[in-house]
Parts: C-alpha cells; sequence; structure tokens
C-alpha cells in the first residue's frame, strides 16, 4: 500500500541567487545617523546694537540655516531607516510519502516503483535546498516471529538491519528515477515509531513501513 502526501510545492522556500537561505545575519548594517552641526539651541546671538536692517538680515540667515538643518534630518532620517527584517523560515522536516512492507519483505514491488519514480520526478522539477530523508521502520515481531518458530526469507538477523534494507531499497529507486545521491538520506529506525497497534496484524501491518520525508537543508 502507497500514499503520497503533500505536494513538495508546499515545502520550498526562498533563497538567494547562490542557494544560501534568507536569514536575520544578512540583514544590513544601518549608517549612523549623524547630528547636523546647526540646531536651534546653537543659533547665533543677536546683537542688540545693530540696525534693524542688519537683525534681520541675520535672522533670514538663520531661518535658512534652521531650514537646511530640518532637510538635513529629514534626509538622515530616510537613509537610516531600517527595513522590515524578513521572516526567518523555519527548518521544515514533512512526511512525504509511506510505503508498506509484507512481514519479512525487503524489495520494492513494481507498482510502487512505478509511484515513486512518478514523485522522484515532482522533486527534480522544483529544485530547492531540500533533501530526501529515507526512514525504515518495522513492527516489534523479532526475526524468525515471537518464539523462534519459523525461517525468515531474508539472510538479516536483526529489526535494524531489517529496517535499513527497506530504506536502502526505496532510497535506490528514488536515486534510479534522477535524484542526486547526496539528496537521498536512508536509515533503519528498526522496531521504533510504532503508528498502531502490534497486538493485531493490522497494527503491525501498518508499522512495517518505510516514511519518506522532504527535509530542508538549513537546520
Amino acid at each position: 500500500m502507497f500514499s503520497g502526501c503533500a505536494s513538495i510545492d508546499a515545502f520550498l522556500f526562498d533563497a538567494n541567487p547562490d542557494g544560501t537561505p534568507i536569514s536575520h545575519n544578512q540583514q544590513q548594517a544601518a549608517p549612523s545617523q549623524v547630528t547636523p552641526v546647526v540646531t536651534q539651541n546653537q543659533a547665533p546671538s543677536i546683537d542688540s546694537g545693530k540696525s534693524n536692517d542688519e537683525l534681520r538680515a541675520q535672522n533670514e540667515a538663520m531661518k535658512i540655516e534652521l531650514k537646511a538643518a530640518e532637510d538635513e534630518l529629514v534626509r538622515l532620517h530616510k537613509v537610516t531607516k531600517i527595513p522590515a527584517a524578513p521572516a526567518v523560515l523555519e527548518p521544515t522536516d514533512r512526511l512525504w510519502a509511506r510505503i508498506s512492507f509484507k512481514s519479512g519483505q525487503t524489495s520494492v514491488e513494481p507498482k510502487t516503483r512505478k509511484v515513486l519514480t512518478a514523485i522522484a520526478g515532482k522533486f527534480l522539477a522544483n529544485p530547492g535546498r531540500m533533501h530526501l530523508e529515507v526512514k525504515g521502520y518495522s513492527d516489534d515481531e523479532p526475526v524468525g516471529g515471537y518464539k523462534q518458530s519459523h525461517q525468515p526469507r531474508h539472510h538479516l538477523k536483526t529489526l535494524e538491519a531489517l529496517t535499513q534494507a527497506r530504506a536502502d531499497a526505496v532510497a535506490a529507486v528514488m536515486i534510479d528515477a534522477g535524484i542526486p545521491a547526496k539528496l537521498v538520506h536512508a536509515r533503519g529506525m528498526g522496531a521504533t515509531g510504532f503508528v498502531s497497534d502490534n497486538n493485531t496484524a493490522a497494527g503491525r501491518s501498518q508499522n512495517r513501513r518505510v516514511d519518506i520525508h522532504l527535509v530542508s537543508n538549513y537546520e
């Protein structure tokens, strides 16, 4: 049984042209604000002994200086205005696909291989800073059965090795479909991560699986 999860398009994120993610560290430092030389508190004193024409001329000169200072303050405010910081994208780890396995099975069936090849094409059509985590799981039944009463159909001795073989098989299909091997990480998780009850056959069937996760590369 195979079921596809959410589309990969939902998990792509913005990056710089060179592929590096956008973060707070790339915010440009704002230039230091410079206080204009002339302020109202530094206005020249008025000589009471001067003529009215001289006083008016002095006042006009002061007004021009103050206006220039105000214009400079406005200009500096615009220059030093810090833009809003871009949103920080949290690293993503999304379940993308799940493949079930029969008891003791390690190979990928032909019909499942076709589906995996198709979704690999979707991954390749939307390149980004993402990779695949392929995780294999088992139920809690030991290799050889609970009573060690039957011969397994594989040479593996532990559930960790069994789940690694399952993960490797799925990863191989994705790589064969064109995804670079460096973007496909396979891991056997053993008898962990149960999603159903191991006390029933149906529950154990759900636990024998490989999950494919889409993971961002900037954790």
